[in-house]
């Protein structure tokens, strides 16, 4: 057993990590793996010296094997390929990655599935930091004129931009957060633009009125749009209108309502005249942690 093996061991153990039970967040953490890597079952293995825990599992029931029917602890000490053309278990034997007769071409398949589920898992991954860090990361309110943020989006956006036509309207100043709106921005227009109408010109609105003490922003597409019965599930977490043509994640717009009500608005999705989407929000004129400070 290497040096490294043994101090992944020890580390188990100093942690109790194979003898107590997963809490919620990593059994979401392996169903969300399965939901995008479209595979029906997941799970996580631990292994120390005697044995192999599936510490949580999606699919299937887990359980608990000798270390020395684990495919993976044979891995862990010599990195070779393993194969068992006599599995027992009903979960592998019917499986060709474990008993070793996959075919060239559709091992090509399958590894080229594989990769892009990768893919997707890393795509995941980053939404859900951006998501965390929306809700938890200092927000700091500075008077910022909106037009220049905007102009900073559409500068991260522009490789995605292709033939779109972009009109910003007059916007104001206003206390937000930099950093957060941007992000807002980014989430929003970037959604315009990755769901455009094949038939037409993707054409995108931004602009802004005065409400009472707030500023309404909206942006407003002529894309494939958002059927009405799904405009406000859209913005909880995973809500995805097609979920089958794996365009996100589900997190960019619950991302865009954390942003908001941290700056104390709204967010909602409509209809754009003549179709589309059009998403609006509201931010306070003066936020009230930027008025308590003046």
């Amino acid at each position: 057993m290497t040096t490294q093996e043994q101090e992944r061991i020890a580390a188990l153990h100093e942690y109790r990590l194979l003898d107590l039970p997963a809490g919620d967040e990593l059994e979401a953490v392996v169903r969300v793996a399965a939901m995008v890597a479209g595979v029906p079952n997941a799970t996580l293995n631990l292994i120390d010296e005697n044995r192999q825990c599936q510490l949580t599992s999606f699919g299937f029931e887990g359980g608990i094997s000798a270390r020395a029917d684990s495919m993976c602890a044979v891995h862990f000490e010599k990195g070779d390929l393993v194969v068992r053309a006599d599995a027992a278990d009903p979960i592998f034997r019917i499986n060709p990655w474990v008993t070793g007769e996959l075919g060239d071409s559709q091992a090509t398949t399958w590894i080229a599935s594989a990769k892009r589920a990768v893919g997707r898992m890393s795509g995941l991954i980053t939404s859900l930091l951006s998501y965390a860090q929306a809700g938890n990361a200092p927000c700091r309110f500075e008077a910022v004129r909106l037009g220049e943020v905007v102009d900073l989006a559409l500068c991260d956006l522009n490789p995605r931009i292709d033939g779109a036509e972009i009109t910003v309207d007059d916007l104001p100043e206003l206390d937000c957060d930099p950093t957060l709106i941007r992000q807002l921005l980014q989430n929003l227009i970037g959604n315009s633009l990755r769901y455009r109408h094949l038939d037409r010109t993707c054409r995108i609105r931004i602009g802004a009125r005065s409400y009472g003490a707030a500023w309404v922003v909206s942006i407003a597409d002529n894309g494939r749009g958002i059927p009405a019965d799904q405009r406000d599930r859209v913005f909880e977490m995973f809500a995805q209108v097609d979920p089958a043509a794996r365009t996100g994640h589900g997190v960019g717009l619950s991302t865009c309502q954390r942003i908001v009500g941290r700056h104390g608005g709204r967010i909602t999705a409509t209809e754009t005249p003549g179709g589309g989407t059009t998403v609006t929000f509201t931010l306070p004129a003066m936020a009230p942690v930027a008025a308590a400070r003046r």
